[in-house]
């Protein structure tokens, strides 16, 4: 008696080329999925920097290539995200692989980008930080100096007043606080009746000098996370 039969196949060297490509384009695919995820990631992150960024440095006038470059770099990578949106696997292993590339390569130089952004905004901020502080000091010296020698007129909350917003000036704020900060600066300076100063510093400068320690506080604990929650409160409060 004989055994059982058995039927052995053998593959075409054609037949094993194709399953191989399959093989390659499923994962590519893989890759696909994954590149087209941290580069959008990647791609959020750096719309954060560039919204905080181009405030600052529209305000201080700084050289904007490395912002221009990141904007530009930005849009080439939500390109490349399009386009990987429309491939599958019947695209070819060509196209997927170079769409992999670009992707990676694009991703790659945006983040690097965004880290060299965040640098020199850093440096920019404690600048604009300075000048403000210099401005504050500057603008009360200056209405100091025009109350002439009138000691009746040389009220506390003069000196008060300058002493807080100097301090806020030095912190880690929101850029609606820097902005709200110079308002209440050149706002001090027009007061001419103490009372009023006195109120203003108690109800205005008072609170506003509570608000920004706050947040301080909170972004030197929390980074980035604390500033874009403040940031959406902010919004949704318009």
């Amino acid at each position: 008696m004989s055994g059982p039969k058995t039927s052995q196949y053998t593959l075409t060297p054609e037949q094993r080329r194709i399953l191989a490509e399959q093989r390659k384009i499923r994962t590519q695919c893989e890759h696909l999925v994954k590149l087209q995820k941290d580069t959008r990631s990647i791609v959020v992150h750096a719309d954060r920097i560039i919204e905080k960024v181009e405030p600052l440095w529209q305000e201080i006038h700084a050289d904007t290539s490395v912002l221009d470059q990141a904007k530009a770099l930005r849009v080439s990578a939500m390109d490349a995200i399009n386009i990987a949106d429309q491939l599958n696997e019947n695209s070819g292993l060509s196209m997927l692989q170079d769409t992999n590339k670009a992707l990676r390569e694009i991703s790659r130089k945006l983040e690097t980008l965004t880290k060299s952004l965040q640098n020199e905004h850093s440096n920019a901020d404690q600048a604009f930080r300075k000048r403000m502080s210099e401005r504050i000091s500057d603008g009360f010296d200056i209405y100091f100096d025009d109350l002439g020698n009138d000691q009746s007129m040389r009220d506390p909350y003069f000196i008060k007043i300058q002493t807080v917003l100097s301090e806020l000036a030095t912190l880690s704020i929101s850029n609606e606080q820097q902005n709200k900060l110079q308002a209440i600066q050149a706002k001090a300076n027009d007061i001419e009746s103490i009372d009023f100063l006195k109120n203003y510093y108690t109800m205005t400068i008072l609170p506003f000098a509570k608000e920004c320690r706050a947040y301080h506080t909170g972004y030197s604990a929390y980074g980035e996370i604390y500033e874009q929650k403040h940031t959406q409160i902010f919004r949704s409060s318009k």
